[in-house]
């Protein structure tokens, strides 16, 4: 379940001091939707780093009887890699399919952080760890576990409203999790780093006070330039 990743750990270290509206404003421009909707980080980054790093899918659906769980998020985490960004659809799920043990087992084997569209359990223990986990509901006691059990792993799953695929690129920061598909990287890498050369050059001009329309020139130079 190792992920062979596209992205060289300079370009990850990249896309984790450029974070993510610059990724979005470049996915913007090449026409590609891989936004989350309402993932946000359970605590804020502040001047820590961002998260960056391949994607490995994994499926939660709901119990039919008493059938076995393909596996655990243990097994997963140990044997994904270190770096890896595990994203769970839970299907929006209100109970929790994560905790502190997980956090915990998720340090010890390196994992660069831990997607969830449902809930989690042990906020404070999971700070404790340091895990980088963001989510799209709060914490919860009230258990997922015995309702729904893991079905696929490495599938493309729908996530927060984005097809996410294995081997994608993961960033995230404060403002939530983008995408890089893995067939675009080439192509949106380019992109990402002319975005933020146009970006530094909207801090000069407002820093020295230029003209509106040399402002509104760049907005549109953004928008439109594609290399």
């Amino acid at each position: 379940m190792t992920q062979n990743t596209i992205a060289s750990d300079s370009d990850l270290q990249y896309l984790r001091n450029t974070g993510t509206g610059v990724v979005l404003d470049a996915e913007t421009r090449l026409g590609i939707n891989a936004s989350t909707k309402t993932l946000l980080p359970i605590q804020r980054f502040g001047d820590a780093p961002h998260i960056a790093g391949p994607v490995t899918t994994v499926r939660f659906l709901p119990k039919r009887s008493s059938e076995k769980p393909l596996t655990s998020m243990y097994e997963i985490m140990q044997n994904s890699g270190a770096g890896s960004v595990i994203v769970v659809e839970g299907h929006g799920y209100s109970g929790h399919l994560f905790g502190g043990n997980m956090a915990h087992m998720g340090i010890q084997t390196g994992v660069e952080a831990v997607l969830l569209d449902s809930g989690y359990r042990d906020h404070q223990e999971i700070l404790s760890y340091g895990l980088n986990l963001f989510s799209s509901k709060k914490e919860t006691v009230y258990p997922a576990v015995g309702s729904l059990l893991i079905s696929e792993l490495d599938v493309p799953i729908n996530f927060d409203g984005v097809q996410v695929r294995p081997g994608d690129i993961a960033i995230g920061d404060d403002d939530g999790v983008i995408f890089i598909p893995q067939e675009s990287y080439t192509e949106v890498m380019a992109n990402v780093r002319d975005m933020a050369q146009l970006e530094e050059e909207m801090e000069r001009l407002i820093r020295e006070k230029q003209p509106g329309h040399k402002i509104r020139e760049l907005l549109a130079t953004k928008k439109n330039r594609k290399v």
